[in-house]
């Protein structure tokens, strides 16, 4: 394919395609690990770092080049009796100049592959993916679940990866940020019932946000402990199935005592103060909406909106988008269904990149500034 280029901001990037003669495991030894890709790639030996390596398919990474570090996406595929690599490169300070150089690091690998000059192994998980977030997938017991209260609890969860799919510019795809509002969308390849259930229960929860306790239903107050902060909202709406609307605000619940009546299921107090006050100019508002996907694939088709109080700088607006399309990804991971170690770590890094590049006005946002774990 003619490489594909993108500008937004001072973020640029490239998308190709090119056919190999080589099987794909062939191909997957010379993508599977960060020295096998720079050996065709014509980067040092420790300037590439695999994020994410799903054999027989996909590999994510970081490419360090000087003080600029790219995303890598490549993902494998079958065609006939050989296979296709399907290439991105984001955050690209020139990306005319990067497609060329693309199909010149291909020609190599295309060599590379035909002459088996890549052994062929398996690929353990990442460092960085061990050390990963503990992650849970939702119960598949209670089909009826439509929120409830939540105590922690839950099961392993699966990677899973949707990349290569519209839309292709990374300021969309990684979130929105516009004025005060911070927007994602994101299909998920689940039923809505079941998406519901890893939005509203602690089993679901655990999958892929943190350890949530108290009630996620109208009027209901919740918290929720990451590795290293917590974060606590108030919820103002709820449409089983379809919408969830909250405050979100950062830091813990009033004290241990309301903690402990979360944890007992009883309501927790009358008041959280303006920071919750879903009509101060301070308080933050977070809406999730459902839709099953038109396509008629039993997907869903979701959306979250991230208000921040006005004046909130750029810095934290962009860590919200990362954090938040960190966490949706995980919610896909946890629902895929197969076992696998958690990224949340890495997708933040990722996103992040991606963020620090771009604003809602085309420019460098400047430093990342995530709350606590993910800030969301």
């Amino acid at each position: 394919m003619v490489p594909e280029l993108w500008r937004a901001g001072r973020a640029t990037g490239v998308r190709l395609e090119r056919r190999f003669a080589a099987t794909p495991t062939e191909l997957w030894a010379c993508v599977a690990d960060g020295a096998a890709i720079g050996r065709w790639l014509g980067a040092d030996p420790g300037d590439v770092e695999v994020l994410r390596a799903e054999p027989p398919s996909l590999v994510e990474a970081l490419w360090a080049q000087g003080a600029l570090t790219c995303v890598l996406h490549l993902r494998v595929l079958a065609d006939g009796g050989g296979s296709r690599l399907q290439v991105e490169q984001l955050v690209v300070p020139d990306a005319r100049a990067a497609a060329l150089r693309w199909q010149a690091a291909l020609d190599r690998l295309d060599r590379a592959s035909s002459a088996a000059a890549c052994p062929v192994r398996e690929v353990a998980p990442s460092d960085a993916q061990q050390a990963g977030r503990h992650r849970a997938g939702p119960r598949d017991d209670d089909p009826t679940a439509t929120g409830a209260d939540v105590h922690g609890g839950g099961s392993t969860a699966a990677p899973h990866a949707d990349w290569w799919a519209r839309p292709a510019r990374p300021d969309e795809r990684f979130g929105l940020v516009h004025g005060d509002l911070v927007s994602i969308e994101r299909r998920v390849p689940a039923a809505p019932l079941l998406v519901w259930r890893a939005l509203t229960t602690a089993d679901g929860l655990a999958g892929w946000f943190g350890v949530v306790t108290g009630r996620l239903r109208d009027g209901g107050r919740w918290q929720v402990a990451y590795d290293d902060g917590h974060a606590h909202g108030a919820v103002r709406r709820c449409r089983p199935g379809e919408l969830l609307e909250t405050t979100y605000g950062f830091g813990p619940l009033i004290g241990p005592d309301d903690a402990d009546d979360a944890a007992d299921g009883d309501d927790l107090g009358e008041d959280l103060g303006d920071r919750d006050d879903p009509d101060d100019a301070r308080s933050h508002q977070v809406r999730v909406q459902l839709a099953a996907d038109p396509d008629g694939s039993g997907a869903t088709l979701l959306r979250l909106e991230h208000r921040v109080p006005h004046g909130t700088g750029d810095g934290l607006r962009a860590g919200l988008a990362a954090g938040w399309w960190a966490h949706l990804r995980g919610l896909a991971d946890a629902l895929a269904g197969e076992p696998g170690a958690p990224h949340w770590a890495d997708d933040l890094r990722v996103a992040s990149l991606v963020h620090q590049a771009v604003d809602d006005a085309g420019q460098p946002t400047g430093s990342i500034e995530p709350g606590p774990s993910s800030a969301p």
